[in-house]
């Protein structure tokens, strides 16, 4: 009976003559001619039928045989479907040929057994290739980040992002095989040109290329393509307007990709080899990908500089605006010292000025409030520029600074705050500060609080320190308004939810006469217990100063 191995030597050109026929049905083959087809199995069919292979030659064909489907882009199911599509050609000639001798069943047997075996083999080199091709592009993906990290550190346009750009090119160029690179991105919110740049072999007439692409040339041909690549098979005979230089340069095949046109920067990207070939699946897919990272990182460039210098323009207006508010708010002082002085003397004579005899007091309170206002405003820019709140430290009388706050607070707003403390609480602080801190809590509690309900400040010792806390009922202050309650100018709603008179600086300075006593604010809010902001400071906050003044 007849050995596989002489029936397939016997019907080599017919086996190689049927795949071919048959396999130009399969996606696998689409583009490629017959004899390209036969020539590349041609060799690993010949050792099929010799079981006999000590040396493995037979897989190293296949091997080959895969490596070169991979480097041309092609799928494991691809491949695949090649290797059955050959194996029953083989098992048709070799049965046809047979004839009355027959084939021995026990090789027909081998003959399925090595094409499942070589089936198995196939997998498990696509999928180490596929597994180390995965490597490969983590690796340039991650060599991309890093370069495209230090390209957000350059200045918009300028020659440091186009040098970082040169370096990307070179790792496109590498990740592709190619032998030079270039890169166009336009502004589409601007309608200019962001940037340009090239490497390889071609750099300065590719930069002159690609900075004015016009009608008819490959750059403006790959940019008129939204979802597809543009491939040139020889840029030496292209009917596509190229550069005199890059046809002489030696330089054939070209492959350009648009940039993912989502973004504001439309961008074209193209690698040229000087090998005269088509470009891969693979590689086409290689070059799209890297495509679509380096546009997101581009992107972020672009945006890094435009937000840098958006920040840069806010911050000297917020530099400017907060010196021009320092300067009138110093200057208001003087006319309201004067005013104050005048209505005080005023006050004096209030018995001659008849019915108007409390004009006098009217506007020395709001003048004194003015003036509040006014140094509250200064040391709220004083703590935003980074400074600590200025305080004079001595030994004082917390309940007697208290008692000071209440008895001001009651000519201002009335008889409606009650004073709770019997023993003196004494300590090393300021005596001024604490006043102005009490005085802004006082002060909330009455614009906040319910007018039918006493405002209740209490003092008292603790092991550590001393303790105020001002207490009002009224409505309760939201989770929402809690978290920026201490932020300068943040406002609480108030009961008919209109915003209320201030500037929303008092409880920013509470925080800070806390903290520059090295102690704290906390404030507790509920329908039962009213709203209660506490102060707690220890007994000497000299230690707590790095420059305080001294007593």
């Amino acid at each position: 009976m007849a050995t596989v191995a002489s029936l397939i030597a016997q019907r080599r050109a017919a086996i190689l003559r049927r795949w071919a026929e048959d396999a130009k049905t399969a996606s696998a083959a689409r583009g490629l001619s017959s004899f390209e087809l036969s020539n590349k199995v041609s060799r690993y069919l010949d050792l099929l039928g010799r079981w006999d292979d000590p040396t493995g030659e037979r897989r190293r064909q296949l091997t080959n045989h895969l490596s070169a489907r991979l480097r041309e882009g092609y799928r494991l199911n691809d491949i695949l479907e090649e290797l059955m599509i050959l194996g029953t050609c083989v098992t048709l000639e070799v049965t046809a040929a047979g004839g009355d001798e027959g084939v021995d069943a026990t090789e027909l047997a081998r003959l399925h057994t090595t094409l499942r075996e070589d089936a198995g083999a196939t997998i498990e080199v696509v999928t180490r290739y596929l597994l180390n091709d995965v490597q490969v592009e983590k690796q340039y993906l991650r060599r991309l980040q890093s370069l495209a990290s230090d390209a957000l550190l350059s200045r918009e346009g300028g020659g440091a992002l186009t040098d970082h750009l040169r370096e990307v090119l070179e790792l496109a160029m590498e990740a592709v095989g190619g032998q030079t690179a270039a890169l166009l991105l336009h502004d589409k919110e601007r309608e200019v040109l962001w940037v340009a740049a090239s490497a390889g072999l071609v750099e300065e007439p590719l930069m002159n290329y690609v900075t004015d692409p016009g009608s008819g040339s490959f750059v403006a041909e790959v940019a008129g393509r939204r979802d597809e690549t543009t491939e040139v098979l020889d840029a030496e005979t292209t009917e596509l307007e190229v550069s005199e230089l890059l046809r002489q340069s030696g330089i054939h095949s070209l492959l350009g990709v648009r940039l993912p046109a989502r973004h504001p920067l439309l961008g074209v990207l193209y690698i040229g080899m000087t090998e005269r070939r088509p470009f891969s699946l693979k590689e086409v897919q290689r070059l799209e990908s890297f495509g679509a990272q380096l546009t997101q990182h581009l992107e972020q460039a672009r945006l890094h500089a435009r937000l840098k210098s958006t920040v840069e323009d806010l911050r000297i207006d917020q530099v400017l605006r907060e010196r021009f508010i320092s300067v009138l708010a110093h200057d208001l002082r003087n006319p309201l010292s004067v005013i104050r002085s005048a209505a005080h003397l005023l006050d004096q004579q209030a018995d001659m000025l008849g019915d108007l005899r409390e004009l006098p007091a009217r506007v020395l309170r709001n003048a004194l409030r003015a003036d509040v206002m006014i140094r509250d405003l200064l040391d709220v820019l004083r703590i935003r520029a980074g400074h600590e709140l200025p305080l004079t430290l001595a030994e004082c009388d917390l309940l007697e600074v208290a008692r000071g706050a209440c008895r001001e607070l009651t000519d201002v707003y009335g008889d409606r705050f009650v004073l709770h403390g019997d023993t003196p609480v004494r300590g090393t602080w300021s005596a001024d500060a604490l006043h102005r801190a009490l005085w802004n809590l006082g002060a909330n509690a009455v614009k906040y609080g319910s007018p039918e309900t006493p405002v209740e400040v209490t003092v008292r010792c603790l092991d550590d320190g001393a303790e105020i806390t001002v207490r009002n009922q009224g409505p309760v202050i939201s989770e929402a308004d809690r978290t920026t309650l201490f932020e300068p100018f943040a406002q609480r709603t108030g009961d008919e939810g209109g915003a209320q008179e201030g500037w929303g600086l008092g409880l920013t300075l509470v925080q800070s006469c806390a903290r520059a006593h090295g102690g704290s604010v906390a404030v507790t809010s509920s329908p039962e217990e009213g709203t209660a902001f506490t102060i707690k400071i220890p007994y000497d906050s000299r230690s707590f100063r790095s420059g305080a003044a001294a007593p």
